[in-house]
Protein backbone atom coordinates (compact mmCIF):
# COMPACT_ATOMS: atom_id res chain seq x y z
CA UNK A 1 0.00 0.00 0.00
CA UNK A 2 2.61 2.60 0.96
CA UNK A 3 4.57 1.95 -1.91
CA UNK A 4 1.66 2.09 -4.63
CA UNK A 5 0.69 5.23 -2.74
CA UNK A 6 3.87 7.13 -4.12
CA UNK A 7 5.25 4.89 -6.79
CA UNK A 8 1.79 4.67 -8.77
CA UNK A 9 1.51 6.68 -12.06
CA UNK A 10 4.56 8.69 -11.71
CA UNK A 11 6.58 9.06 -14.82
CA UNK A 12 10.37 7.85 -14.55
CA UNK A 13 11.82 9.47 -17.87
CA UNK A 14 14.17 11.87 -16.53
CA UNK A 15 16.51 12.11 -13.28
CA UNK A 16 14.28 14.45 -11.70
CA UNK A 17 11.53 12.54 -12.08
CA UNK A 18 13.71 9.64 -10.23
CA UNK A 19 15.01 11.92 -7.36
CA UNK A 20 11.13 13.06 -7.04
CA UNK A 21 10.42 9.21 -6.40
CA UNK A 22 13.21 8.24 -4.02
CA UNK A 23 12.56 11.80 -1.88
CA UNK A 24 8.57 10.62 -1.91
CA UNK A 25 9.57 7.67 -0.88
CA UNK A 26 11.78 8.55 1.57
CA UNK A 27 10.13 10.69 3.31
CA UNK A 28 6.83 8.36 3.75
CA UNK A 29 9.40 5.63 5.79
CA UNK A 30 10.65 8.59 8.03
CA UNK A 31 7.06 8.93 9.17
CA UNK A 32 6.55 5.42 10.48
CA UNK A 33 7.33 6.05 14.09
CA UNK A 34 9.00 2.47 15.33
CA UNK A 35 12.23 2.14 14.33
CA UNK A 36 12.51 -1.43 13.46
CA UNK A 37 9.22 -0.73 11.54
CA UNK A 38 11.00 1.64 9.73
CA UNK A 39 14.25 -0.08 9.52
CA UNK A 40 12.31 -3.09 7.47
CA UNK A 41 10.42 -0.75 5.34
CA UNK A 42 13.92 0.92 4.53
CA UNK A 43 15.32 -1.99 3.52
CA UNK A 44 12.13 -3.73 1.36
CA UNK A 45 12.00 -0.53 -0.48
CA UNK A 46 15.34 -0.10 -1.29
CA UNK A 47 15.14 -3.16 -3.51
CA UNK A 48 12.69 -2.23 -5.18
CA UNK A 49 13.94 1.15 -6.19
CA UNK A 50 16.76 -0.81 -7.00
CA UNK A 51 14.88 -2.95 -9.68
CA UNK A 52 13.05 0.00 -10.59
CA UNK A 53 15.98 2.79 -11.26
CA UNK A 54 18.71 0.48 -12.04
CA UNK A 55 20.65 1.49 -8.79
CA UNK A 56 19.92 1.14 -5.18
CA UNK A 57 19.63 4.97 -3.63
CA UNK A 58 20.25 5.90 -0.14
CA UNK A 59 17.28 6.33 2.26
CA UNK A 60 18.63 8.96 4.67
CA UNK A 61 15.13 7.52 6.63
CA UNK A 62 16.48 4.00 7.66
CA UNK A 63 19.32 2.84 5.91
CA UNK A 64 23.37 3.47 5.69
CA UNK A 65 25.43 2.50 3.16
CA UNK A 66 28.53 0.42 4.55
CA UNK A 67 31.96 -1.05 3.13
CA UNK A 68 33.37 -3.93 4.28
CA UNK A 69 36.57 -5.75 2.59
CA UNK A 70 35.65 -3.82 -0.64
CA UNK A 71 31.84 -4.75 -0.76
CA UNK A 72 29.66 -2.52 -0.69
CA UNK A 73 26.78 -4.04 1.35
CA UNK A 74 23.18 -2.04 2.70
CA UNK A 75 21.75 -2.68 6.66
CA UNK A 76 19.44 -0.87 8.71
CA UNK A 77 20.28 1.92 10.20
CA UNK A 78 21.91 1.92 13.83
CA UNK A 79 18.75 2.71 16.21
CA UNK A 80 21.10 5.36 18.03
CA UNK A 81 20.83 7.08 14.90
CA UNK A 82 17.12 9.44 15.20
CA UNK A 83 17.79 11.91 12.65
CA UNK A 84 14.83 10.56 10.79
CA UNK A 85 12.13 10.21 13.29
CA UNK A 86 12.94 13.51 15.01
CA UNK A 87 12.30 14.97 11.29
CA UNK A 88 9.29 12.69 11.33
CA UNK A 89 7.84 13.84 14.37
CA UNK A 90 8.52 17.34 13.88
CA UNK A 91 6.81 17.08 10.29
CA UNK A 92 3.83 15.65 11.99
CA UNK A 93 3.85 17.89 14.81
CA UNK A 94 4.39 21.16 12.38
CA UNK A 95 0.74 19.79 10.52
CA UNK A 96 -0.78 19.29 14.04
CA UNK A 97 -4.84 20.85 14.25
CA UNK A 98 -6.31 22.19 17.37
CA UNK A 99 -8.72 19.40 19.17
CA UNK A 100 -11.81 20.85 19.02
CA UNK A 101 -14.18 18.65 15.95
CA UNK A 102 -11.66 15.90 16.01
CA UNK A 103 -11.71 12.58 17.29
CA UNK A 104 -8.17 14.08 19.41
CA UNK A 105 -11.17 16.38 20.96
CA UNK A 106 -13.53 13.93 21.43
CA UNK A 107 -11.36 11.85 23.50
CA UNK A 108 -10.38 14.59 25.87
CA UNK A 109 -14.37 14.85 26.14
CA UNK A 110 -14.49 11.18 27.18
CA UNK A 111 -12.17 11.57 29.50
CA UNK A 112 -14.92 14.85 30.95
CA UNK A 113 -11.98 17.17 30.09
CA UNK A 114 -13.15 19.60 26.73
CA UNK A 115 -10.92 22.16 28.44
CA UNK A 116 -7.94 20.58 28.05
CA UNK A 117 -8.17 21.43 23.96
CA UNK A 118 -6.26 24.17 24.77
CA UNK A 119 -3.05 23.08 26.16
CA UNK A 120 -0.29 23.54 23.89
CA UNK A 121 1.33 20.58 24.07
CA UNK A 122 -1.36 18.28 22.68
CA UNK A 123 -2.64 17.99 19.04
CA UNK A 124 -4.60 16.82 16.57
CA UNK A 125 -2.98 14.85 13.56
CA UNK A 126 -3.40 11.20 11.47
CA UNK A 127 -1.17 9.18 10.97
CA UNK A 128 -0.38 5.40 10.04
CA UNK A 129 -0.06 2.43 11.76
CA UNK A 130 2.48 -0.36 10.47
CA UNK A 131 3.45 -3.47 12.44
CA UNK A 132 6.69 -5.74 11.68
CA UNK A 133 6.76 -8.64 13.59
CA UNK A 134 10.42 -10.42 13.67
CA UNK A 135 11.92 -11.74 10.53
CA UNK A 136 8.38 -10.85 8.86
CA UNK A 137 7.66 -7.89 5.99
CA UNK A 138 5.82 -5.06 7.69
CA UNK A 139 2.05 -5.12 7.41
CA UNK A 140 0.47 -1.51 7.10
CA UNK A 141 -2.82 -1.41 9.89
CA UNK A 142 -4.58 1.57 8.29
CA UNK A 143 -4.35 5.33 8.37
CA UNK A 144 -5.67 6.76 11.42
CA UNK A 145 -6.66 9.92 13.65
CA UNK A 146 -4.34 10.47 16.51
CA UNK A 147 -3.71 12.76 19.09
CA UNK A 148 0.00 14.13 19.28
CA UNK A 149 1.53 14.81 22.51
CA UNK A 150 5.48 16.49 22.19
CA UNK A 151 7.75 14.78 24.84
CA UNK A 152 10.91 16.76 26.34
CA UNK A 153 14.03 15.44 27.93
CA UNK A 154 14.58 17.63 31.32
CA UNK A 155 18.00 19.10 30.11
CA UNK A 156 17.72 23.13 30.18
CA UNK A 157 21.20 22.86 27.85
CA UNK A 158 19.16 20.90 25.21
CA UNK A 159 18.42 23.27 22.07
CA UNK A 160 14.91 24.08 21.34
CA UNK A 161 12.14 22.68 18.86
CA UNK A 162 10.43 19.35 18.80
CA UNK A 163 12.08 15.94 19.32
CA UNK A 164 9.71 13.52 20.03
CA UNK A 165 5.67 12.90 20.12
CA UNK A 166 3.55 10.87 22.30
CA UNK A 167 0.84 9.35 19.69
CA UNK A 168 -2.28 7.83 20.22
CA UNK A 169 -3.96 6.31 18.08
CA UNK A 170 -7.87 6.33 18.05
CA UNK A 171 -11.16 5.95 16.20
CA UNK A 172 -13.25 8.29 13.97
CA UNK A 173 -15.39 8.41 17.92
CA UNK A 174 -12.14 9.36 19.79
CA UNK A 175 -11.79 6.08 21.38
CA UNK A 176 -8.62 4.31 21.23
CA UNK A 177 -7.96 2.50 17.88
CA UNK A 178 -7.37 -1.42 18.41
CA UNK A 179 -5.09 -3.65 16.81
CA UNK A 180 -4.30 -7.30 16.72
CA UNK A 181 -1.39 -8.72 15.39
CA UNK A 182 -2.51 -10.68 12.06
CA UNK A 183 -0.94 -14.10 12.67
CA UNK A 184 -2.06 -14.49 15.99
CA UNK A 185 -4.86 -12.17 17.26
CA UNK A 186 -2.47 -11.03 19.64
CA UNK A 187 -3.56 -7.00 21.00
CA UNK A 188 -1.49 -4.63 20.32
CA UNK A 189 -0.53 -1.12 21.44
CA UNK A 190 -2.47 1.63 20.36
CA UNK A 191 0.24 4.03 21.14
CA UNK A 192 4.17 5.26 20.03
CA UNK A 193 6.83 7.22 20.61
CA UNK A 194 8.06 9.21 16.96
CA UNK A 195 11.39 10.70 17.67
CA UNK A 196 14.35 10.71 20.33
CA UNK A 197 11.50 9.72 23.59
CA UNK A 198 14.34 8.03 25.85
CA UNK A 199 14.10 9.64 29.11
CA UNK A 200 11.70 12.25 27.68
CA UNK A 201 7.73 12.94 29.17
CA UNK A 202 5.09 15.19 28.09
CA UNK A 203 4.87 18.21 30.54
CA UNK A 204 1.44 18.77 30.95
CA UNK A 205 2.04 21.24 33.56
CA UNK A 206 5.73 23.72 34.18
CA UNK A 207 8.00 22.64 37.04
CA UNK A 208 6.93 25.33 40.18
CA UNK A 209 7.96 23.26 43.39
CA UNK A 210 9.51 20.47 44.68
CA UNK A 211 6.79 17.99 43.88
CA UNK A 212 5.55 16.20 40.29
CA UNK A 213 3.50 13.86 39.10
CA UNK A 214 4.61 10.92 36.47
CA UNK A 215 1.65 9.76 35.09
CA UNK A 216 2.11 5.79 32.57
CA UNK A 217 -0.66 7.11 30.48
CA UNK A 218 -2.62 10.65 28.85
CA UNK A 219 -5.41 9.59 29.94
CA UNK A 220 -4.50 9.38 33.80
CA UNK A 221 -2.53 12.58 32.91
CA UNK A 222 -4.66 15.04 31.73
CA UNK A 223 -7.03 13.74 34.44
CA UNK A 224 -4.49 14.12 37.16
CA UNK A 225 -3.50 17.61 36.04
CA UNK A 226 -7.21 18.78 35.72
CA UNK A 227 -7.54 17.98 39.63
CA UNK A 228 -4.68 19.02 40.85
CA UNK A 229 -3.46 21.80 38.81
CA UNK A 230 -0.68 23.06 41.04
CA UNK A 231 1.13 19.89 41.16
CA UNK A 232 2.78 19.42 37.45
CA UNK A 233 2.06 16.55 35.78
CA UNK A 234 4.39 14.64 33.13
CA UNK A 235 3.11 11.91 31.11
CA UNK A 236 4.88 8.67 29.68
CA UNK A 237 4.88 5.81 27.65
CA UNK A 238 3.87 3.19 30.02
CA UNK A 239 5.30 1.93 33.10
CA UNK A 240 8.66 0.95 31.94
CA UNK A 241 9.73 3.93 30.86
CA UNK A 242 9.61 5.29 34.23
CA UNK A 243 13.08 3.53 34.75
CA UNK A 244 14.62 6.00 32.09
CA UNK A 245 12.83 9.35 33.02
CA UNK A 246 14.99 12.03 33.33
CA UNK A 247 14.06 14.09 36.66
CA UNK A 248 15.41 17.43 37.61
CA UNK A 249 17.08 18.03 40.87
CA UNK A 250 14.44 19.92 42.43
CA UNK A 251 11.86 17.70 42.63
CA UNK A 252 11.83 16.02 46.31
CA UNK A 253 8.62 14.28 45.93
CA UNK A 254 7.28 12.37 43.02
CA UNK A 255 4.00 10.48 42.88
CA UNK A 256 3.69 7.26 40.26
CA UNK A 257 0.44 7.23 38.77
CA UNK A 258 -1.06 4.25 36.96
CA UNK A 259 -3.30 1.85 35.78
CA UNK A 260 -3.02 -1.68 37.78
CA UNK A 261 0.63 -1.57 38.18
CA UNK A 262 0.29 -5.67 37.83
CA UNK A 263 4.28 -5.84 36.75
CA UNK A 264 5.61 -5.91 40.52
CA UNK A 265 9.06 -6.20 39.07
CA UNK A 266 9.27 -3.09 36.37
CA UNK A 267 7.14 -1.07 39.20
CA UNK A 268 9.74 -1.93 41.75
CA UNK A 269 12.85 -0.80 39.57
CA UNK A 270 10.93 2.46 38.54
CA UNK A 271 10.50 3.43 42.20
CA UNK A 272 14.29 2.91 42.77
CA UNK A 273 15.07 4.87 39.61
CA UNK A 274 12.89 8.22 40.82
CA UNK A 275 14.18 7.49 43.98
CA UNK A 276 17.38 8.15 43.38
CA UNK A 277 19.51 11.03 45.64
CA UNK A 278 16.79 10.21 48.18
CA UNK A 279 13.90 11.46 46.87
CA UNK A 280 10.35 10.27 47.86
CA UNK A 281 8.12 8.06 45.32
CA UNK A 282 4.62 7.26 46.60
CA UNK A 283 2.31 4.90 43.96
CA UNK A 284 -0.82 5.63 43.34
CA UNK A 285 -3.28 3.06 40.84
CA UNK A 286 -6.88 2.59 39.46
CA UNK A 287 -7.64 -1.37 39.90
CA UNK A 288 -8.15 -2.89 36.07
CA UNK A 289 -11.86 -3.79 37.61
CA UNK A 290 -12.79 -0.82 39.48
CA UNK A 291 -11.39 1.30 36.46
CA UNK A 292 -12.73 -1.07 33.36
CA UNK A 293 -14.67 1.77 31.72
CA UNK A 294 -11.50 4.11 32.35
CA UNK A 295 -8.83 1.78 31.14
CA UNK A 296 -10.19 1.51 27.79
CA UNK A 297 -10.02 5.31 27.23
CA UNK A 298 -6.33 5.40 28.86
CA UNK A 299 -4.80 2.47 27.05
Amino acid sequence: VLWDAETAERRLSTPEDKAAVVKAVDARIAAIADDAVRAAYAADFAGRLEALLGHRPALASGERRSVEGGARRWAPRPAADLTGAIAAARALWSGRRRLAGTPAGAWLALQGLASAADWPTLGAQEAEYVYAAADAPPVFLGHHPVLVAVMAKWDPAAPKGVSALLVQYLGPDGRPARFSEPATGRQLPNRQVLGAGDGAAVRLGPLTGAELVVATGLGVGVRAQAAQPAVPVWVIDGLRSATRLVVPDAVRKITLVGIDFADVQTLRRAVEHLGRDGRAVHTCYLQARAAAGAAEAVA
